[in-house]
């Protein structure tokens, strides 16, 4: 490699930097809203979101729904109930604390400890098998009751 091509690779950001800066404005953002809530706790009781139109229009539920059910739980530490929700979000969360954790190691040690967890089709591919059986299952048994 020679010293040109060194200095443009050196520029580029790779998909594990773009996640990890993601990564860095979630933490901030929920971090956030924690705080808020902590310090206004009726702002905690505000829904902002209205009734799900697909459900609305069609009588089944949609691939998202449960959702943010399963994130209420997941933040109060109930990891069944929000597998029960939707089990996208503890898979989603599990995903993100390892990224993020061994993305934080790595980077911390200037790449001397190389842990850091790597972007792969697959976990994206494994998220949408997650949704699809779940929308699935949820209206499957919708039907049946």
């Amino acid at each position: 490699m020679t010293k040109k091509q060194y200095e443009n690779n050196k520029d580029k950001k790779t998909t594990e930097d773009v996640l990890y800066c993601i990564g860095l404005l979630l933490f901030l953002c929920v971090s956030g809203y924690w705080a808020a809530c902590t310090f206004f706790p009726k702002l905690s009781r505000i829904t902002i979101f209205p009734p799900c139109p697909f459900y609305r229009l069609t009588g089944y539920y949609c691939p998202g729904c449960g959702g943010t059910r399963a994130v209420r739980a997941l933040f109060r530490g109930h990891l069944a109930a929000s597998f029960f929700y939707h089990p996208l979000v503890p898979y989603a969360a599990a995903v993100y604390l390892y990224f993020m954790g061994s993305q934080s190691i790595e980077r911390l040690s200037h790449k001397k400890v190389p842990i850091g967890m790597r972007y792969r089709n697959g976990y994206a591919w494994a998220a949408l098998v997650i949704l699809i059986l779940h929308f699935l299952v949820r209206n499957f048994s919708h039907s049946i009751t």
